[in-house]
C-alpha cells in the first residue's frame, strides 16, 4: 500500500509538472513567410525601377528606397533558424531546472509539514467526524460540579471513540443540564448523525434548540420535537415544548389545553411540574393582557420606542399601573410595532411578533392579516403557511366557502412537504369544508394510517371522520 501511494504521489507530481512546464518544453513553430507582404515588396520594386526610368525619381532617391524595400523583403524570407533553435535549447534547460526544483520543493516541504506515518481513517469516520465542543466547562455551581466533571470526562472519551452514539446523547443531557446549550445543540446532533434511539435525542434536541433562540421554538426545534413525539407520544418535553410553539405563535388556547392535559397525566413527583404549573400561569395573566408583566420584552431589530419591547424601567412603571393603564400601554406599544412595520414591511420576524401579540391581545381579525403578511414575505416557510391555513379556517365561518389564501397557503406547503401529516389534516378540513366528504374521508384516513398506534390524535381524527356525512 505505501508503495501504490508514493507511486500516485509522483504521477501526480509528474502531470502537475508537465502541466505547468509544457508551454516551455513545447517547440516553437518558425514564423511562416507572409506570402502577401513578399508579393507587395516586390511590386514596389519594379514600380521604383519604373519610375527611375522616366526620370521621375533621382538615382540616389532611388537606391535609398530599394534599400529600404530590400530589407523589408529579407525581413519576410530571412532565415533565424539558428536563432530559434539557440532559444528552444534555452528554454528547454529552463524547465528542466524548474522541474526539479518544483519537485524537490514539494517533497521536502511535505517532510516538513505532513505526516506521512498517520494511519488511515475509513471514509465512513471522516464524514461522521464530530463537531467541535469546547471541553473546558466554565465554572458552575458547587451543586453542579460532579455533572461538569462527568461532562468533561466523556467529552475526552468521546474525542477517542467518536462513534459511540449513546455516548453523545448522554453528553448532550449533561450539557443541558448545565445549561450550556450550544454545546448541548451539537452533541445531540451528533448523536442522531451516529443513529442514536430518537426517544433519546429529537425532543431534547428539540429543547436546545429552543433555549438557544432565547425560548423561540424554532422550525428546526419543532422538527426535531415532532420526531420525539412520534417516537413517544407520552415525551412530556415535546408535548410541553411544541404547546410553546402553539402560544409563541398566538394560538394561546391550544397551548393551555396543552398544558394542562401534560400536567393531568404528570405524576405527583415529577420534577417537571412546577415549570409547567409556571407557564400555565404565566399562559394565563397574558390572556388576560398581561403578557407584558409575565416575561421578559422581546427585541427587535428597531430603535424608536415603537419598535422594540419594553425597557427595565418600563416593566418597573408599569407593574405599578392599573389593569386598564397597562391594557392601554400594553397596546400602545403593539400600534408602535404596527406603525414600523407600515414602514418596513419587509420585517418577516416583525409580522410574526405583531401577529402573536394581536392573538394575545384577543385581536383575531389584525393577527390574522399580519400573518398573511408573514405568509407573504416567506412563501418557502411551511410552518408559516400552515400557521395562517390554520388561523383562516378558524376566522370563516363554516356556512361560509373558505378564502382562496387558504387553498394558496396548503399549495405552497404541497409544493415543498408533499408528505406532511398536518397538510393532510388542513386538506381534509378543506374538502369537508367544501361539501366534500368523500374526498374529506379518503385523506384523513390515509393520515391516520400514518400516525403512530398511540398517538393522540387518532380518537379525535376518528370521531371526525364518523362525523363526516355518509357519501
Amino acid at each position: 500500500m505505501i508503495l501504490l501511494l508514493w507511486l500516485a504521489i509522483a504521477l501526480l507530481t509528474l502531470g502537475i509538472l508537465l502541466g505547468l512546464l509544457w508551454p516551455l518544453l513545447r517547440p516553437e513553430e518558425p514564423p511562416q513567410p507572409v506570402e502577401g507582404d513578399a508579393a507587395v515588396y516586390r511590386d514596389q520594386l519594379g514600380e521604383l525601377r519604373r519610375d527611375r526610368e522616366r526620370g521621375l525619381i533621382t538615382a540616389d532617391a532611388a537606391s535609398a528606397a530599394q534599400i529600404e524595400i530590400e530589407r523589408r523583403l529579407l525581413a519576410t524570407t530571412g532565415d533565424s533558424a539558428p536563432v530559434r533553435r539557440q532559444t528552444t535549447a534555452t528554454r528547454r534547460r529552463l524547465a528542466l531546472v524548474l522541474a526539479i526544483l518544483l519537485a524537490a520543493g514539494a517533497a521536502l516541504l511535505y517532510l516538513e509539514l505532513g505526516r506521512p506515518g498517520l494511519p488511515d481513517q475509513p471514509m465512513r469516520m471522516i464524514a461522521s467526524a464530530p463537531l467541535p465542543i469546547d471541553k473546558e466547562i466554565p465554572a458552575p455551581s458547587p451543586a453542579l460540579q460532579p455533572i461538569a466533571d462527568q461532562a468533561k470526562s466523556l467529552a475526552a472519551q468521546l474525542d477517542a471513540n467518536p462513534s459511540d452514539a449513546a455516548g453523545w446523547a448522554k453528553l448532550g443531557d449533561l450539557y443541558l443540564a448545565l445549561q450550556r446549550f450550544d454545546d448541548a445543540a451539537t452533541a445531540l446532533e451528533q448523536a442522531i448523525q451516529q443513529g442514536a434511539d430518537p426517544k433519546l435525542t429529537q425532543s431534547r434536541y428539540g429543547e436546545a434548540l429552543t433555549q438557544q433562540a432565547e425560548g423561540q421554538v424554532t422550525p428546526d426545534a419543532a422538527a426535531a420535537l415532532r420526531k420525539g413525539l412520534a417516537a413517544d407520544p407520552t415525551d412530556p418535553r415535546a408535548r410541553f415544548y411544541l404547546a410553546l410553539g402553539d402560544a409563541e405563535a398566538g394560538r394561546l388556547d391550544e397551548a393551555l389545553a396543552a398544558w394542562h392535559q401534560l400536567l393531568a397525566e404528570a405524576p405527583s413527583d415529577a420534577g417537571w411540574r412546577p415549570m409547567v404549573e409556571q407557564t400555565i400561569a404565566a399562559a394565563e395573566r397574558a390572556k388576560a393582557g398581561m403578557a407584558a408583566t409575565a416575561a421578559p420584552p422581546a427585541a427587535t431589530g428597531g430603535g424608536g420606542s415603537g419598535a422594540g419591547g419594553p425597557s427595565a424601567d418600563d416593566m418597573a412603571a408599569m407593574a405599578n399601573l392599573t389593569p386598564e393603564q397597562r391594557d392601554a400601554t400594553i397596546r400602545s406599544m403593539v400600534e408602535g410595532l404596527a406603525q414600523r412595520l407600515q414602514s418596513d414591511p419587509s420585517d418577516l420576524e416583525g409580522w410574526l411578533k405583531l401577529a402573536r401579540s394581536y392573538g394575545v391581545l384577543g385581536e383575531s381579525d389584525k393577527a390574522l392579516d399580519a400573518l398573511g403578511h408573514a405568509a407573504t414575505l416567506a412563501p418557502e416557510r411551511t410552518d408559516i403557511q400552515l400557521d395562517y391555513a390554520g388561523a383562516l379556517l378558524q376566522a370563516t365561518p363554516e356556512a361560509s366557502p373558505l378564502p382562496a389564501a387558504f387553498d394558496e397557503s396548503l399549495a405552497r406547503v404541497r409544493a415543498k412537504e408533499p408528505g406532511n401529516l398536518a397538510l393532510l389534516y388542513f386538506d381534509g378540513l378543506g374538502a369537508a369544508r367544501s361539501g366534500k366528504p368523500a374526498e374529506a374521508r379518503q385523506l384523513w384516513t390515509k393520515l391516520l394510517a400514518a400516525l403512530p398506534a398511540d398517538a393522540p390524535l387518532r380518537d379525535r381524527l376518528q370521531q371526525e371522520i364518523d362525523a363526516l356525512p355518509a357519501q
